[in-house]
């Protein structure tokens, strides 16, 4: 995650640090209890140059709190850097930067394990205004120096990367913020990781994704920043649930497409935001705070729950590779697959669709998805719906396709016949199904199904995709059937250990 306390967010994070401890120890037991290994820490440029301790000694003091908890920490440098130097950029500056790198590095040690990577710069591309030619060059050096000076940890760079352009899923729209893979794939070869920072729209994520790691090659890749915020008050309003499932569809895609990892913003709702800022900036977090009230749920207590704490739990859970819990609408109106997922409509096949309890071809069910087929006339084929591409899979780590079908229903009884569900995997165009469900199968129907074993027999690294198939029972053109999903995973291992039982004497 993307780390500050509810209420000392920004540079009061580290003016008022021992305030803060009692948040903070709080705030890194919730975090680790939902399975976070990672946070990610700003750096005050003017107040970490050396020249007091004070503050060198609190980002210690917090670092040596992430390594209590085995957490390591991704600490971002310059922060607040054009604000505090008339200079910004400039070869002038040069030695202050490197004094101010020198005084980090040095506090926390360059064999520290609780340091991950060292970020230059908190999306340098925002600065490009400034001198793009100047930006690069500064970072570039940057980079250099860190690099002596510490040769065993990380370095990265996280990246805005919005531009102005066209709509990836309306053509029509074509003057709004879109991902460019450009800006942040031109330090491929300066970094350790690429760092992807992604604030739109759900649906553009994929392709961004794709385009992305088409340019970085092997350079593993983190989505190092993303979020979206449950405001009420403000013109851009979303609820926690739309919150929720962006979540879900960012994380699912980024297991699907292999990357190293993936960092939220952020933990808490904040009641301090800097002057000025977007109010939507109290409303980032997936825990709430009594002191905010314009999201859209507010509380007397504090670290209550959104439902995207319960998307992260899932995601980061030990043991799953690929997750999707099939809730990826942000726009609740929409009439497009899940965020990653396709299908044959197009040829006269199924949909993968949410919620609308008055479409036969949608989810009749609140948080579950229908995978459908509605034709009664012309010649009906095979419904297929495919996952992402889930990338580099290690089967022998990864075993278990689990799912769960929540129900069946035929919607066009005049015109419709039964279907059956095959449950399968599709590699090098060949789908290898798994598993069948009958009209008068048992539901709900929770599968987990070995991918080591028969029909399968797979072992090693794959890519593959997860594929749901819908075949009319009877010979009949015209069929109508609806599967409800909760919810698709590619499974690790869950490991009991025995539990050995002694005599009270003993």
């Amino acid at each position: 995650m993307n780390y500050y306390p509810k209420d000392f967010a920004w540079e009061r994070f580290w003016i008022s640090y021992t305030m803060a401890i009692t948040q903070i120890d709080t705030e890194l037991d919730l975090a680790k209890a939902l399975g976070l290994n990672t946070v990610r820490i700003f750096v005050k440029y003017d107040l970490f140059d050396g020249s007091d301790q004070t503050h060198l000694n609190h980002l210690k003091d917090f670092v040596d709190r992430l390594q209590a908890r085995d957490m390591v920490a991704i600490v971002t440098l310059f922060d607040f850097y054009t604000s505090a130097s008339s200079t910004s950029y400039s070869t002038t500056d040069y030695l202050t930067n490197t004094h101010h790198i020198s005084a980090v590095v040095n506090t926390l040690g360059t064999t520290n394990p609780a340091v991950l990577a060292w970020d230059i710069k908190n999306e340098l591309d925002r600065d490009y205004n400034l001198g793009e030619d100047k930006v690069k060059t500064w970072a570039t050096e940057m980079i250099s120096y860190t690099r002596q000076l510490d040769p065993n940890h990380l370095v990265t760079i996280g990246f805005y990367g919005a531009v102005t352009g066209t709509l990836c899923y309306d053509p029509a729209v074509t003057n709004t913020l879109v991902y460019s893979p450009a800006i942040a794939a031109e330090f491929t070869q300066t970094v350790d990781f690429v760092s992807m920072h992604y604030f739109l729209s759900e649906r553009c994520f994929e392709g961004g994704l794709q385009a992305l790691q088409s340019l970085t090659g092997e350079k593993p890749l983190v989505l190092e920043e993303f979020g979206l915020h449950t405001c009420s008050a403000c013109a851009d309003s979303h609820t926690e649930a739309q919150q929720a499932a962006y979540y879900n569809a960012l994380l699912s895609l980024s297991e699907a497409y292999g990357l190293a990892g993936y960092l939220f913003w952020t933990l808490n709702d904040f009641s301090y935001i800097l002057p000025g800022s977007q109010e939507t900036h109290h409303c980032q977090g997936i825990l709430r705070n009594s002191l905010v009230n314009v999201c859209q749920v507010t509380t007397t207590l504090d670290y209550t729950e959104k439902p995207a704490a319960d998307t992260v739990r899932r995601h980061y859970q030990q043991g799953v590779h690929y997750l999707d819990l099939f809730d990826s609408w942000v726009d609740l109106n929409t009439d497009k697959p899940p965020p990653g997922w396709s299908d044959n409509w197009r040829e006269g096949g199924a949909l993968l669709r949410g919620y609308n309890p008055v479409d036969p071809l949608w989810s009749q069910n609140q948080g579950k998805v229908a995978f459908s087929k509605f034709v009664t006339h012309g010649t009906s084929i095979t419904g297929l719906t495919l996952s992402p591409v889930l990338t580099d899979v290690n089967v022998d780590r990864y075993p278990f396709l689990t799912g769960q079908v929540y129900s069946y229903s035929i919607r066009d009884i005049t015109n419709g016949s039964h279907s059956r569900l095959y449950v399968g995997v599709l590699e090098s165009a060949q789908i290898t199904r798994l598993l069948t469900i009958t009209p008068g199968a048992l539901l709900p129907c929770t599968f987990n199904l070995n991918l080591r074993q028969p029909p399968a027999s797979w072992s090693g690294r794959r890519s593959f995709q997860i594929a749901f198939e819908l075949e009319p029972e009877g010979a009949g053109n015209g069929y109508s059937a609806a599967y409800e999903f909760d919810r698709v995973a590619i499974q690790g291992y869950i490991i009991y250990l025995p539990l050995i039982m002694k005599e009270s004497s003993q």
